[in-house]
């Protein structure tokens, strides 16, 4: 009998052990799902009139009217002003737009 009491212990230590992951990974799937909630609901806004304004400006840019990229992004960068791709384009913009020395 004296062997048989560590192969019961050792068979509860596997439950538990069992029981610890599974809990484990389904703390870790429900602080998943809270993040991507989170996400979810912060990055989502309605950015159709930014994006309008950098399409806008991209097509004036491929047409060579930079004064008028440069008025589309600056309207861009006033809607998302912490954008960097705006920024970036605004710089093109205003780097094609300078007149030579």
């Amino acid at each position: 009998m004296a062997t048989k009491k560590p192969a019961l212990s050792q068979n509860r230590r596997a439950r538990s052990s069992g029981w610890k992951w599974v809990t484990l990974v389904l703390l870790l799937l429900l602080i998943d799902l809270v993040f991507v909630l989170w996400w979810r609901r912060n990055t989502l806004h309605d950015d159709s009139g930014w994006l309008d304004r950098m399409n806008r400006g991209q097509a004036c840019l491929e047409q060579f009217d930079y004064k008028a990229a440069t008025h589309q992004y600056e309207q861009a960068l006033a809607i998302k002003p912490e954008d960097l791709a705006t920024r970036i384009n605004l710089g093109i913009a205003l780097l094609n737009q300078a007149e030579p020395e």
